[in-house]
């Protein structure tokens, strides 16, 4: 009977199964942090599962951070509209009313949060495509473990047969 997966950060963990004859399982290699841990028992789709709940998170935000910013062009047009019906209406020696001056004031955070915005988009694109390359590395390493364990079952499969035959 296989042991359940075990996750551990540290370093020389071994996981074994005192009621199975079989060899010690160890984890592949040692683990640089928690996102680089590689479990033989689950194949590292744990990781899978976490960087898709990690992009729908990310995506939920830029979501919602998209929604304040569409809010907020919303509510500078409408001052802008305000603002120039004002203008129409009144001479120029006139101080600028307080309106005018909220437009001035949106305008400048709605210009800060398209800054904002466009630096988180960066990241979150820098973050995509360093999950990206890590995927890749890990589809890898999957495919190096697949072979490795399939040189270790011929030549123990070897071994056996020719231990038998003598």
């Amino acid at each position: 009977m296989a042991p359940s997966c075990c996750w551990y950060y540290g370093t020389g963990f071994t996981v074994s199964d005192s009621s199975s004859d079989g060899p010690e399982i160890r984890f592949v290699r040692e683990p640089n942090s928690k996102d680089d841990a590689i479990c033989v028992f689950c194949d590292g789709k744990f990781f899978e599962d976490i960087r898709a709940s990690d992009l729908d998170s990310i995506r939920a935000l830029f979501n919602e951070k998209e929604k304040e910013l569409s809010l907020a062009v919303a509510k500078v047009e409408e001052l802008t509209r305000q603002l120039e019906e004002l203008r129409r209406g009144r001479s120029t020696r006139d101080p600028p009313p307080a309106s005018a001056l909220e437009l001035d004031k949106l305008r400048r955070e709605l210009m800060y949060r398209n800054k904002l915005n466009e630096q988180q988009n960066q990241r979150l694109h820098q973050q995509r495509e360093a999950l990206t390359a890590r995927q890749e590395e890990m589809s890898a390493i999957d495919k190096r473990i697949s072979e490795l364990q399939e040189r270790l079952h011929r030549e123990t499969s070897a071994e056996s047969t020719t231990g038998e035959s003598n």
